[in-house]
């Protein structure tokens, strides 16, 4: 039996109901057709049969990136990595076909999305079809979260398609949260620092085991005069406030070559290690950025943003810091 499902941000499988960061609900217009845009990110989980599905999407914004397709949309159809690119300023059809007759069980995300004036740009996921569809909410009760700058967010579609990322997911079915950067630089990272916290707990909310993976800065560390480790240690001791908080991962910034000025690299290697001292919570692991054997020739792309051997390093060092 064949069915068509029409999706709604409430329907994600992470438990985000909040349709826009940071503003409020609302729509936006593409191609003629009223769309609710969707949260960074979001993943809707679905059951189905045969031997293709197909998802409805509008794009209104391309999203730049330095690693993979941040423009795609992603599909893990029994725990294997697809990913196709909407057409800008349309409304369209996705085919993800080649598939055995199943069962299924597939999770799609929006891809990187960004924040365009009040409301979020870039996929927005509307509706799927195909043969017996379910939606399957994830009761698993292990989340990750993981939050960061540009480059967080950039290599956000490496993950799925690496043995890290399936290691993680592995761990973490279902439920791998990303959170952005609410702005490239981290001068405008550290200076929203409430509406970080809400979107901490947002992101861990309804799972009863949380680990965070917390690299804010790791790459966009410009333009700060001042010491940011009471900023880090509000965001550090936010997280332990979350229930079912297990575990921190705390990556130190990371070496570059371009956007320079305000304070060094040992600087801020020195703030974030100082606020996790301060908090000295047993759940808090740091990472040494300078110590994970990143290149600044092979391992960059433009001095600044990690390519995808240099984000596997990284992977693989959360990997370590999680105990996967």
């Amino acid at each position: 039996m064949s069915s068509f499902l029409r999706l709604s941000p409430a329907d994600c499988v992470d438990g985000i109901s909040a349709t826009l960061i940071p503003a409020s609900a609302t729509t936006t217009l593409i191609a003629g057709v009223r769309v609710t845009p969707a949260t960074e990110m979001a993943r809707w989980r679905f059951t189905c049969t045969g031997t293709s599905f197909r998802v409805q999407v509008g794009r209104d914004g391309p999203t730049s990136g330095v690693n993979s397709n941040p423009n795609a949309v992603l599909a893990y159809v029994d725990g294997v990595y697809f990913q196709q690119t909407p057409t800008l300023n349309a409304v369209g059809w996705l085919t993800f076909g080649g598939l055995s007759n199943g069962p299924h069980t597939v999770e799609i995300s929006n891809g990187q999305g960004g924040v365009g004036g009040s409301i979020m740009v870039g996929n927005h996921v509307l509706a799927i079809a195909g043969t017996n569809l379910a939606l399957a909410p994830v009761s698993s009760p292990r989340r990750l979260v993981l939050f960061g700058d540009s480059e967080m967010c950039a290599s956000s579609t490496l993950l799925g398609a690496t043995d890290v990322g399936s290691l993680l997911r592995a761990a973490y079915p279902g439920r791998v949260s990303f959170g952005d950067s609410m702005g490239g630089a981290t001068a405008t990272q550290w200076s929203n620092a409430a509406n970080l916290t809400t979107r901490l707990i947002r992101h861990a909310a309804g799972a009863s085991v949380v680990d965070f993976a917390y690299w804010m800065g790791v790459n966009d560390y410009i333009g700060q005069t001042a010491s940011i480790q009471t900023v880090v240690t509000s965001h550090l001791n936010a997280m332990l406030s979350v229930p079912g908080v297990n575990r921190i991962v705390v990556m130190t910034p990371v070496p570059k070559s371009v956007e320079t000025g305000g304070r060094t690299l040992t600087q801020y290697r020195g703030d974030v290690t100082a606020a996790v001292a301060a908090v000295a919570s047993p759940k808090i692991t740091l990472i040494d950025g300078t110590a994970i054997g990143l290149n600044l020739g092979s391992d960059y792309v433009d001095g600044l943003h990690q390519n995808d051997g240099g984000c596997l390093k990284s992977f693989a060092a959360l990997r370590s810091g999680l105990g996967i």
